[in-house]
């Protein structure tokens, strides 16, 4: 894969690797500069794969060392607020990043799973997954993806990713998971 950093202020890329195509690890040298970042990974036939950051203090540049795993068959997680089935700005990086790689490539099918934390009663954690999928069911069709290729399930609290009682774990179990399911040409 081909990885970059974004200063997103001014659009310029203030670094760049490539990835060990087995291992995915890469090394990069970054100038730590105070702003907000992207780092992006791309690979033909991959879905990219986004992150943003912030650098809240000037230093020496830094080395990063990392890993970027990109599949064929990959799942998306899209996590939410607590309580909330609204899509969170910072999660449409992602989906564009989905609908771009849908794009370019017409042949496969999305499982669009909704998950909820176990905060709440089973019934309305069902309700709230339910809502959270079909969100981005309406997101992922309003950027001209066909409904036709897309299953919606909702399990509620029934398949956290992090099964501890911590409430700063919680999060993690509220998410859409995007699976996207590359089919034979």
């Amino acid at each position: 894969a081909s990885i970059r950093v974004i200063n997103k202020q001014s659009n310029n890329t203030v670094a760049d690797a490539k990835s060990n195509s087995i291992s995915g690890e890469y090394s990069l040298s970054i100038r730590k500069i105070p702003g907000d970042y992207r780092k992006e990974a791309k690979s033909k036939s991959y879905i990219n794969y986004t992150e943003d950051f912030s650098i809240t203090d000037a230093a020496r540049p830094e080395v990063t060392t990392d890993h970027i795993i990109l599949k064929k068959e990959n799942t998306e997680l899209i996590f939410f607020d607590h309580d909330k089935d609204s899509i969170p700005a910072g999660e449409f990086v992602k989906l564009d990043s989905i609908v771009a790689f849908l794009f370019k490539n017409k042949r496969s099918n999305v499982l669009l799973s909704g998950h909820a934390d176990q905060s709440g009663d089973d019934h309305y954690n069902l309700e709230l997954s339910k809502r959270r999928v079909e969100n981005v069911m309406k997101y992922l069709t309003s950027r001209g993806i066909p409904a036709l290729i897309m299953k919606m399930e909702y399990y509620g609290e029934k398949q956290p990713l992090i099964k501890l009682e911590l409430k700063k774990d919680l999060h993690l179990n509220r998410r859409v998971e995007v699976k996207i399911i590359l089919l034979k040409q």
